[in-house]
């Protein structure tokens, strides 16, 4: 295939991602005040004091235009035609990062799987870090940002998890599949930002939690 057919085609892809994108369903839409997902979800603090949609908290930075903020976001898609080399030795085998794992078992510790994803082992808790372990970032897979590497274990191979934890809404971070895909959510919390409880809804999960800014919730064990 010769590059302009690449191009071409790339941005056919990036078009069809937009697509797919601007056509899911709005977490904002379906209410917060629908009985369902309030029977399984707990927002500390008084949510009326909040926007209905994402804002900064007061003094934060503001964005400024830029050329290569603009230029970042359609030159998304043409990144995957370039293959990455990855240095020697940067990647751990999967059976040692697996024995790594399982010597620190009974040990307070942090292990990181890739991207953000981390599992975080303290005071016999189990602590899941914006779980990504699927192969696309993305909406509408094959399309979109593929990952070069696999996680370094995989969710079969961690114990069972008591607590995790979104940071927010992108598709790396927020992978809908893999919480999907976690065992027994019956046991498990989920602590995610404000108004993204609709979207795991469907999903069994013990407890949602929304956090708006400068809010904190104790689940755990407290050092003192």
């Amino acid at each position: 295939m010769t590059y302009q057919k690449k191009c071409i085609l790339t941005a056919i892809v990036y078009l069809i991602f937009v697509w797919a994108c601007s056509s899911l369903p709005s977490a904002q839409t379906q209410g917060q005040e629908d009985s369902h997902v309030m029977s399984h979800v707990h927002v500390p603090g008084h949510q009326h004091d909040y926007p209905e949609t994402f804002s900064n908290p007061p003094g934060s930075v503001e964005r400024n235009f830029s050329w290569e903020s603009l230029w970042f976001f359609p030159s998304r898609p043409f990144a995957q035609l370039f293959d990455q080399e990855v240095p020697e030795g940067f990647v751990i085998e999967s059976d040692d990062a697996k024995a790594q794992f399982e010597d620190a078992e009974g040990k307070n510790s942090v292990t990181w799987i890739g991207h953000m994803s981390t599992v975080i082992r303290l005071d016999g808790r189990v602590i899941l870090l914006d779980p990504w372990f699927t192969d696309y970032a993305s909406p509408l897979p094959p399309f979109g940002p593929h990952r070069k590497m696999p996680p370094g274990l995989s969710l079969e191979q961690l114990p069972p998890i008591d607590l995790v934890v979104v940071s927010h809404n992108h598709y790396d971070h927020f992978d809908l599949p893999t919480l999907e895909s976690l065992p027994n959510p019956e046991n498990i919390t989920l602590i995610m930002p404000l108004r993204m409880g609709a979207y795991v809804e469907h999903i069994p999960f013990k407890e949602v939690i929304e956090l708006a800014w400068d809010e904190t919730v104790v689940r755990l064990p407290v050092f003192r």
